[in-house]
């Protein structure tokens, strides 16, 4: 499990990284403090990434920030659209869906593990 989830937040990661970058790049001149916090964000899901596949402590902890702050990025995309008529927009809707969909399961992962989150390490 620990190793799908590792997978898992690496595709996350791939997959907005050059979004992320892009934003980086237009945030520098304008919104430096926007820039600092997509590159937090890129720094927490590699960090998660490294972590969890060392099976160290510290990959579960930086798995539970990067996943709440990818929560914050997806699920505002997901606000984005009207509710009242949702269906106009499901392709639009299903790539942010689908980013709630694994950032949650990543939270119900760390719920199963709370001892890792305190630096208890695993039993061999």
């Amino acid at each position: 499990m620990r190793l799908f989830v590792t997978f898992l937040t690496g595709a996350l990661l791939l997959l907005w990284l050059p979004t992320d970058l892009q934003s980086i790049s237009d945030g520098l001149a304008n919104q430096p403090k926007l820039a600092l916090g997509i590159s937090l964000k890129i720094f927490m899901h590699t960090m998660a990434v490294i972590g969890l596949s060392l099976d160290k402590t510290f990959g579960y902890a930086f798995l539970l920030g990067a996943t709440l702050q990818g929560l914050l990025v997806s699920s505002s995309l997901v606000r984005a659209f009207p509710l009242d008529d949702w269906w106009h927009y499901r392709a639009q809707l299903a790539g942010p869906v689908l980013d709630v969909l694994a950032r949650l399961f990543c939270l119900g992962f760390l719920a199963t593990r709370p001892g890792r989150l305190v630096g208890k390490e695993a039993k061999a």
